[in-house]
């Protein structure tokens, strides 16, 4: 009804999507949590922090109802005898964002021992395998590079 729309549009309210506004998924969702929560007896009391990264992470096309509903399905779901919502509670779609970013951080982590292996091997070589002399090539003390070495066992 327009005459409705009109007498609703007196003060219009601009409210971003929590997509554009990261910082609040957090609070939002505890106090989905606690206002869904009454209705399950209160049990739950927290959300991890590994979720709470999964929902700051994925993009809420479904806005702050979208969230409302994930969490409405994790709490009939808990058994409860769990105050804290974990990662295995999550619906598998969001479970399998976690374990995705979790292999690109394993690979970053991968290519970057691969990139330090490569580099103090490459120095040892030229050094003539003086550890004096490569630590300070690299331009650190040698006793982290003793323990680089041992990290990425390099003998």
């Amino acid at each position: 009804r327009s005459d409705l729309y009109y007498r609703l549009n007196v003060i219009p309210l601009d409210i971003p999507p929590i997509r554009e506004r990261r910082d609040d998924i957090a609070p939002i969702a505890m106090h989905l949590v606690q206002n869904l929560g009454k209705g399950f007896g209160g049990f739950v009391k927290n959300i991890s922090p590994e979720v709470v990264a999964i929902f700051e992470r994925y993009n809420w096309p479904g806005n702050v109802r979208e969230l409302s509903n994930i969490l409405e399905r994790i709490l009939y779901s808990m058994d409860g005898l769990e105050d804290t919502i974990k990662i295995e509670h999550l619906p598998l779609f969001l479970r399998n964002m976690a374990i995705e970013h979790e292999n690109k951080a394993r690979i970053l982590r991968d290519v970057r021992d691969d990139s330090e292996r490569e580099a103090l091997i490459n120095v040892l070589r030229i050094s003539g395998n003086n550890k004096n002399k490569a630590a300070r090539i690299l331009g650190i003390h040698r006793t982290a590079l003793y323990k680089k070495m041992r990290k990425l066992n390099i003998s």
